[in-house]
């Protein structure tokens, strides 16, 4: 493993290195403790350091190990999907705030559905729907749901810059929101899908398409609750109560940005 602390240019180098190294034992970080001299063949050894080679060329983490985890389980990842982080807990807190037994509720470019499944894993709906454009992510999506089964969950082709007809108790989304020209981690842009980040020319063609289509079918107790980039709320605040939200509150996440943004529908 120092081997891999040695090329990996990170400040958590060894957090990185171990978890390139349960991943080709197959084992967890318990067996791991236990037993931190355990032998490697030399197979083994030759896939750790090819792995490492990627990690110093920016590859994510997340990638090379095939999971990630979101809400304290593990959720599969490929190059199709984001890669979950801890902003989208915030946003799937602030929902399950909102979510009322026997809600319908969509997760709305869903990706590797973490926010869906956790939302039925963590509350009790009556249905999840997990919609995404990206037939690369719904296949991760519905590796996902395998892992947790039995839950209410119903996966679909859902494109979320065009109408539906669909009636929601609750919409939640992280959508793409970054615009042309914003500054990337080289691990982000090089290796995340574009298809996932970038939401038009002022990175906003989402949450428009959202408030024109998604906002008025919501069941009149409903709610969205959309993940944004730092700079962005106020803007998509103006756009939801423009199109007749009656309420539209901004929430920070907890290193206080304006991340979080609810909305009501207009009073029927």
């Amino acid at each position: 493993m120092l081997r891999g602390k040695a090329i990996i240019p990170e400040e958590n180098a060894a957090f990185e290195s171990r978890e390139l190294l349960l991943h080709i034992l197959s084992i967890s970080k318990e067996a791991y403790f236990l037993d931190p001299d355990a032998p490697v063949t030399d197979a083994q050894a030759d896939t750790f350091d090819a792995l490492v080679a990627r990690r110093a060329q920016g590859e994510p983490l997340a990638y090379l190990i095939g999971e990630w985890d979101f809400y304290g389980r593990p959720f599969h990842v490929s190059p199709g999907v984001l890669i979950p982080r801890p902003e989208t807990e915030e946003v799937v807190a602030a929902a399950l705030d909102l979510m009322q037994p026997g809600d319908r509720v969509l997760d709305l470019c869903c990706g590797s559905g973490c926010i869906g499944i956790t939302m039925a894993l963590e509350g009790n709906p009556r249905e999840v729907v997990l919609g995404d454009i990206s037939p690369m992510a719904l296949e991760v999506t519905r590796k996902n749901a395998d892992r947790y089964p039995g839950l209410p969950l119903t996966i679909r082709v859902d494109d979320a810059l065009g109408k539906s007809e669909e009636t929601y108790d609750l919409i939640v989304s992280n959508p793409p929101y970054i615009a042309p020209g914003e500054e990337l981690d080289h691990s982000v842009k090089g290796y995340e899908p574009h298809l996932a980040l970038y939401g038009g020319p002022d990175g906003l063609d989402f949450y428009r398409a959202i408030a024109k289509y998604r906002l008025p079918k919501l069941s009149p107790k409903g709610h969205l609750v959309l993940e944004c980039g730092h700079t962005q709320a106020p803007a998509i605040a103006e756009i939801l109560t423009d199109a007749g939200a009656r309420e539209a509150r901004i929430l920070t996440d907890l290193s206080g940005k304006e991340r979080i943004v609810v909305a009501a529908p207009a009073f029927s």
